[in-house]
């Protein structure tokens, strides 16, 4: 939902905010700042094995690696209620 814009950024009601702590350099595969002239900016990497994935007071997925952890401000909610509707959307593709 795009509440307003400022200074030619347009900002949402609800961002998204991330972390991502390594081990090693070596774990990152991609990094790259505006490298096509599109202000983009790409981050690829491995967290290694899963050891364990949690939401940490219901509103931040932690996903912990051999090689590092990733959390990410996405309610359990959110994401369950995602899977409760895909579920459901697909059973009403079957019946028909």
């Amino acid at each position: 939902m795009e509440i307003q814009e400022e200074k030619g950024k347009t900002l949402h009601a609800k961002e998204r905010v991330f972390s991502i702590v390594l081990k090693s350099k070596s774990a990152i595969k991609t990094a790259s700042l505006d490298t096509n002239g599109t202000n983009e900016v790409l981050i690829e990497g491995s967290l290694g094995a899963l050891k364990t994935a949690r939401f940490l007071d219901e509103q931040i997925l932690e996903m912990f690696g051999t090689l590092g952890v990733l959390r990410v401000d996405l309610a359990s909610e959110e994401v369950l209620g995602n899977q409760h509707a895909t579920a459901r959307s697909h059973g009403d593709e079957e019946k028909n």
